[in-house]
């Protein structure tokens, strides 16, 4: 195998072998094993690297993020790429703390599903929770398991949009019946919530 380019990203190099994007070095990891332009690498030399040096980084990278907060699997395989680790050495990293309880999908679901009940709607989660890479299955599990009334946060919502004020227009409740569907709260959701207000105000 050839080291075929070597580019410099700040204070890193990044070392492509054979045209192919090998990982990133500092320079004087470059020196250490005695990697030029145009020189040879061998594989027991590769595996050395990505094991003593790329792994080792990678998995310090991962505690140190965990350390501050909770993380999607989805989450920190991005924050791996822009870091500058290939796919399969993200993946062996990442596979450790999976094993380890360190990275749990379904946990983070569950406790962003719980905190974020309260004043948005199901459809608002989901779509949060999508963005942070978390399974379609897994949400939807942990939306069960939870069973959380979504009314109540409707309501909540309602009351705070409503400021204080009991009696509405027609024109009001139908500009504020659709911020609700489009804060993405089901049809049948807002008009219990509303004909509760009503019932409230004796209308």
């Amino acid at each position: 195998m050839r080291i075929t380019q070597i580019d410099k990203d700040n204070k890193k190099y990044k070392v492509y072998i054979d045209d192919e994007y090998a990982f990133c070095l500092f320079y004087k990891e470059l020196t250490r094993y005695d990697l030029k332009l145009e020189g040879e690498i061998t594989m027991d030399c590769l595996e050395t690297i990505q094991r003593e040096v790329i792994v080792k980084r990678g998995t310090q990278y991962i505690y140190h993020l965990l350390a501050k907060r909770a993380y999607t699997y989805y989450e920190l395989q991005k924050k791996m790429l822009k870091a500058g680790y290939i796919d399969v050495l993200i993946e062996l990293v990442l596979d450790k703390f999976l094993k380890n309880g360190f990275i749990d999908d379904a946990s983070y679901a569950s406790r962003t599903i719980e905190n974020m009940h309260k004043d948005k709607s199901n459809a608002q989660i989901v779509y949060y929770l999508k963005n942070k890479g978390i399974e379609s299955t897994i949400i939807q599990a942990a939306l069960e398991e939870l069973g959380l009334d979504e009314l109540v946060a409707a309501k909540k919502v309602i009351l705070k949009r409503l400021r204080g004020k009991e009696e509405l227009t027609f024109l009001e409740k139908g500009k504020l019946f659709k911020y609700m569907l489009n804060k993405g709260y089901k049809a049948d959701t807002i008009k219990t919530v509303l004909s509760f207000l009503d019932e409230k105000n004796g209308d």
